[in-house]
């Protein structure tokens, strides 16, 4: 889709590290990625579904991935002080949010985020939080690229993720709540979410046709 990614603050070739799936971001300090809206690819309108793998060095606000629009942004996934999943979306004239469970550690963590066009919902490892937000209004985009690991306000980076980054999803769909839950057990453990059984051996099968010994007749 040529939406590429690229890095600012000090990161080095040392920051591309062992992800949850793959090859993940270590991100600290100043470092975020910023990715390309290429055909405005990223403006996911009124419906959408937000995913990434995470894993914090350490805890407090922390943005996970914000798509920004003029000086702050469209919707914004991240962590508050209080280290609580949140989900904000820009309705023209004001911020929507819904807050979420509380994540305390620094596993490794599925979290995202999807609005189905007027109600906003959260994930954490495959399980939809029972909170529900309310969009208002209509969520607007401009060219402006992707952040992934800081925010932005008042055209300034805000909230710099630390720890590590893989696996971003931005989709124009809402997943299902069923897709989600398979969608992380089939990642977070690809081994255990399908068996495969013994092969079954061929049936054998009679080719010899039929032998009618004798026909009755009709009186």
């Amino acid at each position: 889709n040529a939406n590429n990614g690229t890095s600012y603050g000090g990161m080095t070739s040392g920051d591309q590290v062992a992800g949850k799936i793959g090859g993940g971001l270590d991100l600290e300090t100043d470092d975020y990625i910023s990715a390309a809206n290429n055909g405005s690819t990223l403006n996911v309108g009124q419906a959408f579904t937000l995913e990434a793998w995470i894993k914090r060095d350490t805890t407090g606000p922390k943005t996970v991935v914000t798509k920004r629009y003029g000086s702050a942004y469209s919707f914004k996934l991240s962590f508050t002080s209080s280290d609580v999943l949140r989900l904000d979306v820009y309705n023209g004239n004001g911020y929507n949010n819904v807050q979420g469970n509380t994540i305390t550690d620094t596993n490794w963590h599925y979290v995202g985020a999807y609005l189905n066009g007027t109600s906003l919902k959260l994930i954490t490892d495959g399980v939809v939080h029972s909170n529900t937000g309310s969009k208002t209004g209509t969520i607007p985009y401009d060219s402006n690229s992707l952040w992934m690991g800081v925010g932005i306000w008042s055209n300034n980076p805000v909230d710099y993720f630390d720890g590590i980054i893989d696996e971003v999803r931005i989709s124009n769909v809402v997943r299902s709540d069923c897709w989600i839950k398979t969608s992380y057990l089939n990642q977070n453990s690809p081994s255990t979410f399908s068996t495969v059984g013994n092969e079954e051996s061929t049936p054998t099968v009679d080719t010899q046709a039929p032998v009618i010994s004798s026909v009755a007749s009709g009186g």
